[in-house]
């Protein structure tokens, strides 16, 4: 009797046991809806922007949504090379990326607006005014994919190889690495070269190219000090670059989720432009240590500068009102919102 007591009460606790772990299991695989995203990145877990930016927005992420949305990050292009970034979300192989639009050529031709010579002053300004008016104009530029936020670089600076650019002649027959936000110094002879900034280390160490255009403080994330001996701090042009979410993905998301998404990202968007400008400000106190000199040019080829580039905004808009594209509002859009954020921090 006895025995039969102990082995009842042995299979009632193995069957709560058992119903126990059932019930987990269940919790886990659909009930609260946990989920993992993949955000795939083209930079290494040492870049700065993952400790100041995306490291941060998963953490907002999974607090604020109780663990339901965590995110696990594949750098170094594992899933797929810079350029492949947005064919990556689109098909599901990421949930997230950060994509560079210029690499996927004549994809997305009216966010070229936010490359326009001397347009902006900061990134945070340019990030800032861009997403300002995202909703209005891009949706049907990012129509694959859920657009989240912009991130628009710090303006430009050159890093030169062997020669300085101690004037606008300098320029002449030089191969220079940039998007076509520097069609203007090729008014002044120089080449441009379209490449991946991944690829640029070794195109300026084997001389394929005289230098690059690249924000200030980027520099050392690609260790360009290690082959770059002068650096003309011109305010050339922005890049964007843009957070985005696989749409059956974003769909998958309950409104609260993507609320929370929305926040998480703008938060993002911030914290990444931010990182720009801190590492444009710390840029310049390296580059003297490193024996690494900064060549400015005249006041007056500055001038004549910023003359040819003014150009370069009228063929703009000439180029996108065709066909019903709204290139001319658009532009007058941005420059509003630039205005109305330099009214702000004044």
């Amino acid at each position: 009797m006895f025995k039969q007591q102990i082995s009842r009460q042995r299979s009632t606790l193995l069957a709560v046991c058992l119903g126990l772990a059932a019930l987990g299991s269940g919790l886990l695989a659909g009930g609260a809806s946990a989920r993992e995203l993949k955000f795939s990145l083209y930079v290494s877990e040492i870049h700065p922007s993952v400790k100041l930016a995306y490291k941060p927005f998963a953490d907002e992420l999974k607090e604020k949504s109780g663990g339901k949305l965590t995110v696990k990050f594949y750098y170094n292009k594992i899933l797929g090379g810079t350029a492949q970034q947005l064919k990556i979300v689109e098909n599901g192989v990421a949930d997230i990326s950060n994509i560079v639009p210029i690499y996927t050529k004549g994809r997305f031709p009216l966010l070229t607006v936010s490359e326009l010579p001397v347009m902006f002053d900061s990134s945070i300004e340019a990030t800032d005014t861009m997403n300002a008016v995202k909703d209005k104009y891009f949706a049907s530029e990012f129509n694959t994919v859920k657009l989240l936020d912009f991130v628009i670089t710090a303006p430009s600076v050159v890093l030169t190889t062997k020669k300085p650019l101690a004037k606008l002649e300098d320029l002449q027959n030089m191969n220079i690495r940039a998007s076509a936000g520097a069609n203007v110094l090729t008014k002044f002879g120089a080449n441009l070269v379209a490449m991946p900034v991944t690829d640029t280390y070794l195109a300026m160490e084997r001389g394929a190219v005289d230098g690059t255009v690249i924000p200030f403080g980027s520099m050392f994330s690609y260790k360009f000090e290690e082959v770059a001996k002068y650096v003309n701090p011109l305010n050339l042009y922005s890049v964007a670059t843009a957070f985005i979410m696989n749409k059956d993905t974003w769909a998958s998301l309950s409104p609260e989720e993507q609320k929370i998404m929305a926040e998480a990202s703008a938060h993002l968007a911030y914290n990444a432009a931010k990182a720009q400008d801190d590492s444009t400000e710390a840029a310049r106190g390296k580059v003297a240590k490193l024996g690494i000199k900064i060549v400015k040019f005249s006041d007056a080829d500055m001038k004549k500068l910023k003359e040819t580039a003014k150009p370069e905004w009228d063929l703009w808009v000439e180029n996108h009102s065709k066909d019903g594209a709204p290139g001319a509002e658009l532009l007058q859009s941005v420059i509003a919102a630039r205005d109305a954020e330099r009214t702000k921090t004044n």
